[in-house]
């Protein structure tokens, strides 16, 4: 009985920590609009969005962990892959 409780317990930690260290990776993104801005853009400085071309965006969670160029892609840790290409 108590290896039962502490497996349930083991289980349901196990669980939640996939849940959180989901990581997401969508590759081949065409261009990334507005990436590695920590403030919204509003009015006339829309005129120039920074764009990432030939991007990536990792997803970790619920939360983007990081942007970038696809010559600088991750390929460890990665538990889902997204192919953007022609998306």
């Amino acid at each position: 009985m108590k290896t039962c409780i502490l497996l349930r317990h083991f289980l349901i930690i196990f669980v939640a920590y996939c849940c959180i260290m989901n990581r997401t990776l969508i590759a081949n993104i065409k261009g990334l609009v507005q990436a590695n801005r920590s403030h919204v853009i509003m009015g006339a400085d829309m005129k120039e969005l920074p764009i990432i071309d030939d991007a990536w965006l990792l997803i970790q969670g619920d939360e983007i962990a990081a942007v970038g160029h696809m010559n600088h892609m991750p390929h460890s840790d990665v538990t889902d892959v997204i192919d953007a290409t022609n998306r």
